[in-house]
């Protein structure tokens, strides 16, 4: 028998499937503790029965194990109760404003910065030509061989 009697019943207290659980169990806890700094708990119950009415015979062990790691810390959030005991964000005792009667904010309006052009329009701004797409404007550029650019000037590339 091995010099620790007590590790020895425990490895022959638990198959294999049961030691591995634990380890990955405890590793699990280890790691969440290492990382939050906060205390974890691991349990390992043996629960020890008798098998067969013959004293000392055959005894069934039955292991469970417990894992409690440390949680990383969650923001609190704010909110009230509802009469339907439901939750809300918006204060019941808060009073509604409303805007000269109408129900949608002024702030919910978005200006409309190009009221008049649609997908396609062709238009010019300070002399370049683009197109109108999706609610933005696209300049085009004419694309230009390299052979004009190395005319010894400086020049940058005109545009149409």
């Amino acid at each position: 028998m091995s010099e620790h009697p007590f590790i020895h019943n425990l490895s022959i207290s638990m198959t294999s499937d049961v030691q591995t659980r634990a380890q990955n169990l405890l590793k699990e806890v280890i790691e969440a503790v290492e990382k939050t700094k906060k205390k974890g708990k691991f349990t390992l119950t043996l629960e020890i029965l008798p098998k067969t009415k013959v004293d000392g015979a055959v005894l069934e062990i039955r292991p469970t194990i417990k894992a409690d790691p440390p949680q990383d810390s969650l923001p609190p959030t704010v909110a009230y109760a509802t009469p339907e005991n439901t939750l809300t964000t918006r204060d019941p005792r808060q009073h509604e404003i409303t805007y000269g009667g109408d129900e949608s904010s002024p702030l919910d309006d978005e200006p409309d910065d190009f009221p008049n052009l649609e997908d396609g329009d062709e238009i010019e701004i300070e002399g370049d030509e683009g197109t109108f797409e999706n609610g933005e404007i696209v300049e085009e550029m004419q694309l230009i061989d390299e052979d004009q650019l190395d005319d010894g000037s400086d020049d940058e590339p005109v545009k149409d």
